[in-house]
Parts: C-alpha cells; structure tokens; sequence
C-alpha cells in the first residue's frame, strides 16, 4: 500500500527550440510575420505597398531608418518616402521628438514627449477631399487632447484629437465624435475628410457619416501638437499616409491590412476584416493553404515569387559566419540546377543604395503581354508591362498602344532584350523621381544611334538645358563616330553637361550592345561606358523639378534594352565597380571592360551562403558556403513532391544535411562564410514561372548549431 518516488531533476525544452539563438522565425501563415521576436519583417514584390497609390502626397514610415536624421536619437527630419519631398521636420532642438529603434514589432518608431516635441511638414497643400493612415500609439496625456496632427495656418486646418474627453475626436471646423474610446498600446487608423460624409476608422472598425467641417490643409501640416505649439502628442508614430483622395472602404481596408501585418497589429483588427489572415498582395495571392502540419499556410514559390528580409546596415544579421543553421518545410523541388531555396549570396543592389526600379529582361517572367495578368511573352511577343524587380512598383509601361515595345530572346549577344516601340516610361515617376539631389543609372543597352536621339532621361526636350532635369542622348550626326551627350540642370537652372566622341567605346556605338554608368551627386556628375570613366565634373546642387515628366526609354526611336537601374542615391565606388562586373558577365560585355576593372576576369562574388538545388543530379541539394569550402552537394529524398523537413547546420568543424530528422550527409570543415551585404532572400529572385517550383513552410534561422 505504499510507493516511494524519485525526483529527477531535467531541463525543460524551449518553445520554440533554441529560442535564444533563433534570429528568425517566418511561419508564411498569409504574411512575411518574424515570429523569432526580432522584428525581421519580410518583404516581396508581391506585398502590396503605398506606392501603388496613385495619389499619395505624404508617406512617413519610420521602419525605415534611411528617412530619420537625427543626433543622438533627437530628430531633425523624417524624409517623405512619397517621392513628394514634403519632408517633416524640427530645427529648434528642444522641440525634437526621439528616435526609438526598438519602438515596436522590432521596427523603429519616432516617440513624442507630450510636453514640447513635433514636426512640421510645410510645403504640404491639398484640398478636401483627401484620406489618412497612421500606426501610433498615445499614453493618454492629461495636459492636452494629444493632437495627432493639425494644420500649419488658420484657414487651413484638420486635426484628429485622441484624448478630446477620452475620445477620438475630428475637426475641420467643428469638431465631431465617433464615439470611439482613445485606445491603449498601438493602434491602425484611417480617416477621410468629406465634408458630410467623413469618416474613421479604428483598428478596422469604421464609423461613416460624420461632418468635422469643409477646412483644407491649404499651408502644412503639423504632426504631434496643435498649429498654437499646445495639446502634445504622448506617445509615438510608427507611419503616417496622406492620399489626396476619398479612398473608399476597400482602399482603406487595403491600408490597414499592410500597417497591420507590418506592424504586428493584425490581432486588433475585427475577424471579419479581409486582411485578417494575409497581408494584402499585388497579382495572385502566393500563400497557399498546403502546409506541413497543422493549420495555416505556406509561401508557393512559384511564378518566381521569392521575399527578402532587410535587417538594415550591413545587413549582417543573417551572415553565416563560423556557425549557423536553418530549418524549414518544403514541398516539391525546384526546376533548375543551382537554383535557391534560401539564400544570402545573390545580386542585390537594394543593398548597395535607395533603388528604386530594376528593369530585366532576361527572364519573359518580368514581362506581360497584358498589364494586370500572369502573361509572360515568348520570343518577339509584344508586351504591355516590364515588371519593377525591386518590389517599389515603378514598372515600366508603354507610352503608345499602337507602338508596343517587343520582348526579343537573343537581342543582345544572344541574350533578351526589349526594344522600346516609341519608348517605355516608367511609371508614377513624374512626381516620385523628382528633384533629387542623387542620381545613379545603369544600363545594358545596343542601338544603331540617331542623332538627338533621347536614350533616357527626365526631360520633355534633349536639345533645351532649360526644359532638362537629367538625360542621356546621342547627338548630331555628322560627327562620326556620333557624341554621347549626358546633360543635367540643377534647381537654380545652371545646366552641365558632358559629350565626347569615345571612338574607344566601339562595342556602345555599333549597335552591338554596351554597358552605361550615369551618377550626379555628392558635388560631381560622371558618365563611364563599358566600365571606362570617360567623364567627370563639379556639380552642386538638386536636379531640376519637372513633376510632370515621367523617366522615358527611349523616345520616337527603338532602343533595345536589357537591364535598367536607377538609385535615388550616388553609389560607392566598390559598389559601382560591382555592379558594372556583374552586369558585365551576364549580358557577355566583360570583354569591353579595361583591363584594369577590379572584375574584368571573374564576376564579383557577393560573399554568404545559399541552400539550393545542386549543380548536376537532379536529385542533388547543396549547402553554398563561400569561403568555407563552397558546394557541399548531396543527394536527398526531397523530390516526391511530399512535405519533407530540412535542416542544415554548419560549425565546430563539421557542415550538415539533415531530411525528415535524419542526417543524410556530413563533411569536415572549418573557416567562416564570407559575409555578405545582400539580403536574406526566400526563394530565388531569378527563377522562371514553374509549376514544380516549391511551397516552403515555417522557415527559420539560428546562430548556432543545432
């Protein structure tokens, strides 16, 4: 009738394993989520963003850490990333808000004291009507009715209060209540000022038919205080929207479901909210309801869907160094030798500066033959849309229905072009690319030249200093071999220009394909064909406003080209001289580098590692290190089109390959993977649309080995 018992003393499993060490952790349940608690948010082309708002005016987001200067966390100025550059800022330095880096959902935030701080936006003006968007959070300040914004003027104002007798309160001259209660910790807001028919929404709960008034915000805006410098904001703003348009239920329920998986805030949203479970998407949604286990839903790689992770700086995060290993789901295989499954080792010039479009076209997945549609072009097709590879949506369209541009398989030393028709623009770069006070381009282009042919630019006319923001061209054509003319005016009108013949430069004048490099900025200006310097000179200076021309490729003349880079930045010169390698080496221009160029001999190696299929069996996976022993190639029983788990270790002398819990592959090394400055990348960015390629699920990443 008795027992005795024996204590054991054991440790207790972390939930998730390792938790200390997981620096990532991408469940890809219907959005790009860090589950790792490192706010390592993920981001795709396919992620639906506030650029594809063709009326935004103001977009402030503190997540990306480019747009704040400050000194010692006190801010200066929190650049506008609409391309309107209605900047908001503070010169007096006790008025200041604060940079937080850690604010929340591991993004930065910009913290507002309740007592003297805010940030002015001045040259902002539009009329009603007109729709707002903010993540923010208040601490209920009880010395004023935390003032979310207000206008600059007294004929010219809107304000949203949140503690107006605790309540959210607007006004446009009178104020009204949706009788919503201020909110605690974070919140998702939408507004739209109508007149009579105005309304709120809070965390996705909307109320309609209010009436603050018929005031326009005709002179500014003011965020975090009242126009009278009293009623301060307490608490922080994540990110901030203005679209001159009464955007409606959809539009708003499209914002609120980007902020809310963005900033982590999808679970104050109501459950019958459309972006609930996924964030918002551009083309077909590409989470699948197939997953490993359980419930949720995994991330179909499929028609070249890949995501990157960004964790700013020198993106260092993710590097392998000496030890590093990475679990995951998948199901199927890809349809390529080499290509990747997770990686950071690609070309990635988002690491390198501000890019803003990317224009390929080496793979018929960056093209449409219909805007709008999956429609991938084959040889000699024409095309409606050259898709933006850097996820901001500045693709390119045609100008002319009746001239379309024509993608052409071996266009360019047998490989893809596309020759522009009248010419291609890119699109909402009127506004959004203008007045910079940067500029780099590259261009991979052939073209039997024609004199005051316009090859690209900003400008509604080449041979007029005064009607140029910035342009490349061909000149008069009696001088043989014809001039290359780079010419750009800055805002205070005085023009600079460069021309040379470059009878050096055969393989950009005969039509048989060159490689361009266009930089302004930094108080020079600097033109190199084929990897050559050939121009420099002093600038100073912003480039000329011209908000109603868009960038052109091209114009009333056909231009084939292959590859289009433009940087709202200048890059260094490492970086520069790694771009001119890399897009030598792809399009079979290394040839025309002087022999000089740090990669005339080899393509620039980016450095990281990648989990990727291997480069012969098709059955083959390889562990990439570089530095540490490169490809270490196994076979694996991955390809059965069955859910398998992988995982791959690699330190303490050894690197590994584990399928469904089993090691299938071992090998001794030592040295640490070549650290690298591109992005973590899920997927493979330069994979052709096919059905085989896999759904990946519950993605993950440790420093250490398991």
């Amino acid at each position: 009738t008795t027992r005795s018992f024996t204590t054991v003393t054991s440790t207790v499993r972390d939930n998730p394993v390792r938790i200390s060490d997981l620096k990532g952790w991408w469940k890809l349940d219907g959005n790009l989520q860090d589950s790792s608690g490192n706010g390592n948010y993920g981001d795709g082309a396919f992620i639906w963003k506030p650029t594809a708002l063709s009326n935004l005016k103001l977009w402030l987001d503190a997540s990306d850490s480019s747009t704040i200067t400050h000194s010692s966390n006190a801010v200066s100025q929190w650049s506008d990333r609409s391309g309107n550059n209605k900047h908001a800022a503070q010169s007096t330095a006790s008025r200041k808000p604060t940079y937080n880096s850690s604010g929340t959902n591991g993004k930065s935030v910009i913290d507002f004291d309740g007592t003297s701080d805010f940030l002015d936006s001045s040259g902002l003006s539009i009329t009603q009507s007109y729709t707002f968007a903010l993540v923010a959070k208040t601490l209920n300040n009880s010395n004023g009715r935390d003032f979310l914004f207000d206008g600059l003027s007294a004929d010219g104002r809107n304000i949203i209060a949140l503690d107006y007798g605790g309540k959210v309160q607007m006004w446009a001259t009178n104020w009204d209540n949706p009788n919503l209660n201020t909110p605690s910790g974070y919140f998702v807001m939408t507004a739209v000022f109508n007149s009579s028919i105005s309304s709120l929404s809070l965390n996705g709960t909307s109320v309609n038919g209010l009436n603050p008034g018929t005031s326009n915000l005709s002179s500014g805006i003011r965020i975090g205080a009242h126009k009278d410098i009293r009623d301060f904001l307490k608490g922080s703003i994540a990110e901030f929207l203005i679209v001159d348009a009464a955007l409606s239920a959809n539009e708003r329920q499209t914002i609120e479901g980007y902020l809310g998986h963005k900033w982590g805030l999808v679970a104050n949203l109501p459950s019958d909210h459309p972006f609930k479970s996924n964030s918002p998407s551009v083309g077909t949604n590409p989470f699948s309801t197939d997953v490993a286990s359980g419930s949720g839903k995994s991330l179909d790689l499929s028609n070249g869907t890949f995501a990157t992770v960004s964790t700013g700086g020198t993106e260092d995060v993710f590097d392998g160094d000496s030890n590093f290993s990475v679990s995951m789901w998948m199901k199927g295989w890809p349809a390529d030798a080499n290509q990747s499954l997770l990686s950071k080792n690609d070309f990635d010039p988002g690491s390198m500066g501000k890019l803003m479009s990317w224009l390929d076209a080496d793979k018929p997945k960056h093209m449409a033959k219909v805007e709008g549609t999956v429609s991938p072009p084959v040889d000699n097709e024409a095309i409606s849309l050259w898709l933006d590879k850097s996820g901001n949506g500045y693709h390119g369209i045609p100008n002319s229905s009746a001239l379309l541009p024509i993608w052409k398989s071996t266009g360019l030393n047998g490989k893809p072009t596309v020759s522009t028709g009248n010419y291609i623009e890119i699109k909402n770069s009127g506004l959004d690319f203008d007045g910079w006070d940067k500029l780099h381009v590259f261009v991979v282009m052939k073209s039997n030249l024609k004199d005051w042919t316009r090859i690209l630019g900003k400008t509604t006319n080449e041979s007029s200093a005064a009607n140029t923001a910035w342009h490349f061209s061909c000149r008069i054509s009696w001088n043989n071999p014809q001039k290359l003319f780079f010419s750009a005016t800055n805002s205070s009108g005085t023009n600079y220009w460069q021309e040379n013949q470059h009878a050096e430069n055969n393989s950009f004048k005969s039509g048989t394909g060159g490689l361009l490099n266009l930089s302004y900025g930094s108080g020079s200006m600097t033109r190199r064909v084929d990897g050559t310097q050939t121009d420099t000179r002093s600038v100073t200076g912003a480039l000329k406003s011209l908000p109603n021309e868009s960038v052109k490729l091209g114009k009333n003349y056909n231009i084939n080209f292959s590859e289009f880079l433009i940087f709202n930045d200048k890059l260094s010169n490492t970086d520069e001289l790694e771009v001119e390698g890399y897009l030598a080496h792809k399009w079979g221009l290394q040839g025309e580098l002087p022999s000089g160029h740090a990669h005339k001999s080899n393509t620039p190696s980016f450095g990281g590692w990648a989990i990727e299929r291997g480069p012969s069996g098709d059955d083959d996976l390889s562990l990439n290190l570089t530095g540490a022993g490169d490809k270490f190639t196994k076979p694996v029983p991955l390809n059965d089109d069955q859910w398998h788990h992988l995982a791959t270790t690699f330190g303490g002398g050894n690197k590994k390959i584990y399928i469904d819990g089993a090691e299938v592959g071992t090998a001794s090394q030592s040295g640490s993977v070549t650290d690298s400055i591109s992005r973590l990348i899920l997927g493979d960015p330069n994979i052709s649309s096919s059905s085989s390629y896999p759904k990946i699920d519950d993605v993950r990443f440790y420093r250490g080995i398991l």
